[in-house]
């Protein structure tokens, strides 16, 4: 009998690689074999390692990992299986051009989480996840690792695109964000809603954002809404820590506060693009040493080069921006000289432990020009809002309507009510 499973299992296997599109979902193969065992009264540790080696070749999920047929997630177990078989090396699911696609709600409450993608060997995700809309609930991490998130470390060939992620809570040692660590691929039509984010050493080179770590990959049409907090010792953003890529066309609403320097309401330290992007949320450093600086409404610190990249047509709508050390590298827009087509809201508190400071605004400085509740706040009004015309944000990428704030195009189903706090 053991013998006649042996061949049974050999060729459901041979059938199954002979024939591709023929899928079958893990659960129901071990629902099989299990059947078969019973009927044919085998004992099944007497078959676990021929068991274990054919497992080890069938597919994982349902779907074929093609652009057409995604690998399907639909619970908290595929996800973590995902991460499983992604850190482990297993292909195909490790490999570049493989396709995932969720199709469902997942509530992670209560579930101890991996990272898909490890940051410390070359298993990184490679893939394109896409999140089709639904929503990631309740990922709690309490880590002191680094490289803590929904994944680990996705390489350049990876895109993550139309993931949702709310009610998230990390705590980890450094490059650390809700939906990618370290990201050097391309994110985007994503959206968080953070609770907190904190990054809990005191080493240099912290790196923790709203939605990713560090990035030097693509970042855009991206949100991290909410009232929560990014919390961390330096390099830290409301969308990115630190980023040597491009962030373009997001926004994010919540507060942000770096203990000794380079913190931003959207970037921490840039060497790349900043493009078209907005914040609202409070920028603090509360470090008072005197190496205490760099600290700014959209970000703490960025090299104004078009050989790296610049931080242009971005709007801080921060209610304040404070540092407690005497530095002046502090500024509405960003904290060192210089920029391009910046505006910040003209009532905005510039302080340092000396007081308030008086911003030096235009367009071109680190404070940028100031720009009034009546225009941020669109009018009605059939013409060319302000928006569009000053801060030339695309209508194909933001939605501008009365009496509000941009919102961004490509979320359908998804209730966006960023405000400027009074």
């Amino acid at each position: 009998m053991a013998i006649a499973l042996m061949f049974a299992i050999s060729f459901s296997a041979g059938a199954q690689a002979r024939n591709r599109d023929m899928q079958v979902p893990i659960d129901t193969l071990r629902f099989n074999l299990t059947e078969m065992t019973n009927r044919l009264n085998v004992d099944v540790s007497r078959i676990s390692r021929i068991d274990r080696s054919i497992l080890s070749r069938l597919n994982q999920f349902s779907g074929s990992g093609t652009s057409a047929r995604p690998y399907k997630i639909s619970n908290a177990a595929e996800l973590k299986l995902l991460a499983d078989l992604v850190n482990t090396g297993t292909a195909p699911y490790c490999n570049a051009n493989i396709y995932y696609e969720q199709t469902a709600d997942i509530n992670l409450s209560g579930v101890e989480y991996t990272p898909i993608g490890t940051t410390n060997n070359s298993n990184h995700f490679r893939g394109n996840y896409n999140g089709a809309g639904f929503t990631i609930s309740n990922l709690t991490i309490a880590s002191n690792n680094d490289g803590e998130g929904l994944f680990g470390y996705t390489a350049s060939s990876a895109v993550v695109r139309n993931v949702r992620m709310t009610n998230v809570t990390i705590s980890a040692k450094v490059c650390t964000g809700s939906l990618v660590a370290w990201n050097n691929g391309t994110i985007e039509y994503c959206y968080v809603n953070v609770r907190s984010i904190t990054g809990s050493s005191t080493i240099y080179w912290t790196g923790v954002g709203g939605m990713v770590g560090y990035n030097s990959g693509t970042i855009k049409n991206c949100i991290v809404a909410g009232n929560g907090t990014v919390t961390g010792y330096e390099f830290i953003g409301g969308i990115v820590g630190y980023s040597i890529g491009t962030v373009e066309n997001c926004y994010t609403t919540v507060q942000v506060t770096g203990f000794y320097r380079f913190t931003g309401g959207v970037v921490g330290y840039s060497m790349g693009w900043i493009l078209y992007c907005y914040a609202t949320g409070n920028v603090a450093v509360t470090g008072a040493s005197a190496e205490s600086e760099c600290v700014g409404g959209i970000v703490g610190s960025s090299i104004a080069s078009s050989s790296y990249g610049l931080t242009k047509n971005c709007v801080a709508l921060n209610k304040s921006v404070t540092i407690a050390s005497s530095s002046n590298n502090i500024g509405r827009v960003k904290g060192d000289p210089t920029g391009n087509n910046n505006y910040a809201r003209a009532d905005m508190v510039l302080r340092n432990k000396n007081g308030n400071v008086t911003p030096a605004t235009g367009a071109s400085t680190k404070d940028g020009g100031d720009v009034s509740s009546e225009s941020y706040n669109v009018s009605n009004s059939p013409r060319r809002t302000w928006w569009e015309m000053v801060a030339l944000f695309s209508t194909q990428h933001w939605s501008i309507g009365n009496n509000r704030l941009p919102h961004l195009r490509g979320f359908p189903g998804l209730t966006q009510n960023p405000a400027v706090t009074p």
